[in-house]
């Protein structure tokens, strides 16, 4: 059993989605009726000001939001639940239809702590920033392959040309680099996926490296392409010829709350509809 939780943070894209709008001020409500204190605003604010819990409500890209944000506080910060509102989201963990239930497990500590790594990348230009998902390399105009050598740990591994490549780590083995053909990485699990996007030769595949490898891709013989650097998504630089994009476990992580019953394989099961569910029997 963990600790009790009293004061909770609770974020989301209000402008976003009436759903999301809804669910917050459902969740505000119910909290307090079993006693907790809640506050809202900047979630990393809310983190120096001591909250035991940030609740995320809306998909993934809320939750890397405020994972970002918090992190950014070091040490960690206030761990992080996830409250669906419809979207696929594999890091949100409590369902509209079991809301109340979850929330009662929660309040009397019946939850676990996954920890998750971030990833620090720089580029030769001065470019520097953390992810939750993952790093991309990718190309910008239609039918201009970009082309880069991929050294590990200050060994040359191959020359590589295609649409790009995703970095990602356990938590973004679920995102991009998924529908990319990458492996499904258990959290637990300190590895990282490189995963080519549309490689041209087709024997370039998917692989897992120890996370404490350095990783650094040199972009080369970009010719009319045009190259592009993505933290989580979002558009972070403009890669030209020689540059040198570097890649690492970040020092900082953060914490993601599972209630007690919940776990990454049944959340697997949901996401992409594996079937049954478990039998109640043990396996023998």
């Amino acid at each position: 059993m963990s600790a009790p939780i009293h004061i909770i943070g609770i974020f989301g894209n209000r402008a976003a989605d009436e759903r999301v709008r809804a669910r917050m001020d459902e969740l505000d409500a119910q909290l307090k009726e079993r006693g907790a204190r809640t506050v809202g605003g900047d979630p990393g604010a809310a983190a120096r000001a001591g909250m035991d819990l940030a609740m995320v409500v809306g998909g993934d890209g809320s939750i890397l939001h405020t994972a970002r944000a918090i992190a950014d506080e070091g040490g960690g910060g206030a761990p992080l639940l996830g409250v669906n509102v419809g979207r696929l989201g594999f890091l949100t963990d409590i369902a509209a239809e079991q809301m109340g239930r979850d929330l009662d497990l929660l309040l009397t500590g019946k939850y676990e702590l996954e920890t998750r790594m971030l990833l620090a990348v720089t580029t030769a230009s001065g470019y520097a920033a953390d992810a939750v998902n993952d790093i991309v390399i990718g190309k910008g105009r239609l039918g201009h392959l970009i082309e880069f050598d991929i050294r590990i740990g200050g060994e040359f591994v191959a020359r590589a040309r295609g649409d790009g490549l995703i970095i990602a780590t356990p938590t973004g083995s679920t995102a991009y680099a998924l529908s990319a053909g990458g492996p499904i990485v258990h959290p637990g699990v300190s590895v990282l996926s490189l995963v080519p996007i549309c490689p041209h030769t087709l024997s370039n595949r998917p692989l897992v490296v120890d996370s404490a490898c350095d990783i650094a891709v040199h972009m080369c013989e970009l010719r009319d392409a045009e190259a592009f650097l993505f933290t989580d998504g979002r558009n972070g630089a403009q890669l030209d010829d020689g540059d040198v994009v570097r890649v690492r476990k970040s020092a900082r992580e953060f914490q993601l709350v599972r209630i007690h019953g919940h776990n990454h394989y049944g959340a697997l099961r949901s996401k992409l509809g594996w079937g049954a569910s478990a039998p109640d029997a043990p396996h023998r």
